[in-house]
């Protein structure tokens, strides 16, 4: 007795014998039709079976697949296509024929455009440009004319051009053949009321730095507060415990000084002169007041009858009516001097 011969084939029908049909068997008999087409459609279930098992087993999709939220959606192409190819990755929106690809080298695209990212205006040197010009009219501009550096941005043509770069001693700016520091000026003199020195900044204490290195200062101020080593360093303006005065520059207040000179503490002049006698046949006697004081009083007289004198010995001290030190000095605050490099 042998088996039915099994094809995997939806069959798409069932047959259903009639009553004029003969009894016939055999591969081909009509009593083994019916039966024959349901082995088909079984064969054909257990396949498609164990491939359905087979996806399920292996967690790769070797197919593009389609994502829609009903039925009707998907029929009315609103639908998402999710796939692979050998460019790389993309979602494509069915509905508009356009789609995001993230490309094999890296780039990130929408209907054939980049798409400008936070990786793309970073400030990484190997992200300063992108393939295609973005629609924004301030990104247009920067990346038709990328600022990295060393670079330079051209204003109507190679005769005038902006550069930006940085160094030690911080941000600069180049316009044509002009440097400038964008922000304080090299030389500037500032007081900060904490001791961290700010970044761009030094302390003015007098130390000596480098000329290559400072070559910006060095420039402006050269050995006017000294030359350093003579040959590598220079010295920075020593500030500490000083107050500033405004350079005379000709005016005549503060004559004969050149700019970055030091000047030693003074005060005016203080002049006067006092005299005191007392006799006993002169009764007026002025006693000192102010600045001087009365030491002792030294008395002699001739002789029984005669006039008693009296010497009066004084002394001036400008701390009998004002606070004094060893020094001049105004009302002030100590904060920490600096010079920007």
């Amino acid at each position: 007795m042998a088996n039915l011969s099994e094809m995997s084939r939806w069959e798409a029908g069932i047959y259903q014998w009639e009553t004029s049909d003969p009894v016939q068997g055999g591969p081909n008999g009509i009593d083994n039709r019916p039966t024959r087409e349901l082995a088909n459609r079984t064969r054909w279930l257990y396949d498609e079976l164990g491939r359905v098992k087979a996806r399920m087993d292996d967690p790769n999709f070797y197919k593009s697949i389609t994502v829609s939220d009903s039925k009707a959606l998907f029929d009315a192409n609103n639908y998402l296509h999710i796939g692979a190819d050998a460019a790389g990755g993309y979602i494509r929106n069915k509905k508009t024929n356009k789609g995001i690809q993230l490309k094999n080298d890296g780039t990130l695209q929408y209907d054939g455009s980049d798409i400008i990212t936070a990786r793309k205006v970073s400030h990484n040197p190997g992200d300063y440009t992108v393939a295609t010009v973005p629609s924004s009219f301030a990104l247009n501009k920067a990346f038709d004319n990328s600022i990295k550096r060393g670079g330079a941005i051209g204003l109507g043509g190679a005769a005038h051009q902006i550069a930006i770069g940085w160094d030690t001693p911080g941000l600069v700016a180049k316009v044509d053949t002009q440097t400038f520091n964008v922000g304080v000026p090299t030389g500037a003199i500032a007081y900060f009321v904490h001791a961290v020195v700010p970044f761009g900044w030094l302390k003015a204490n007098g130390a000596a730095v480098s000329r290559t290195v400072y070559a910006n200062l060095f420039a402006l101020i050269g050995t006017t507060y000294g030359a350093g080593d003579g040959r590598t360093t220079f010295n920075l303006p020593d500030l500490r415990g000083e107050f500033l005065r405004s350079w005379d520059d000709g005016r005549g207040i503060d004559s004969g000084r050149v700019l970055g000179s030091a000047q030693s503490d003074a005060i005016r002049n203080i002049t006067g002169e006092i005299g005191l006698l007392q006799r006993t046949d002169i009764n007026e006697y002025v006693a000192p007041s102010g600045a001087f004081r009365e030491l002792r009083k030294v008395s002699g007289y001739i002789g029984r009858g005669g006039v008693d004198d009296w010497l009066t010995i004084t002394n001036f001290s400008a701390s009998n009516v004002v606070p004094t030190a060893a020094e001049n000095r105004p009302r002030n605050i100590a904060l920490l001097a600096c010079i920007k490099a």
